[in-house]
């Protein structure tokens, strides 16, 4: 039985923060036998505008599918 898993991202891509720890995790859970998706909410256009330009970096180091969403910025009504 194969497992999955996905990982909910609310920041962007390209931060030292998401490269060190967040797509590391993810590697470590896929040489754990976890197939693990990662998907990107980008709250703010300067975040979904960065996280276009680190995409392709993102999915080669994740080392499976990454998917980015415009998001909206959390916040009490």
């Amino acid at each position: 039985m194969t497992m999955r898993g996905i990982f909910f991202l609310v920041d962007h891509f390209g931060g030292t923060i998401v490269d060190s720890q967040v797509l590391a995790h993810v590697c470590d859970l896929r040489e754990a036998g976890v197939n693990m998706d990662v998907w990107c909410f980008a709250p703010t256009a300067k975040d979904f505008a960065s996280s276009t330009r680190h995409l392709e970096a993102a999915k080669q180091r994740a080392g499976g599918v990454v998917r980015m969403f415009r998001g909206i910025r959390p916040g009490i009504p």
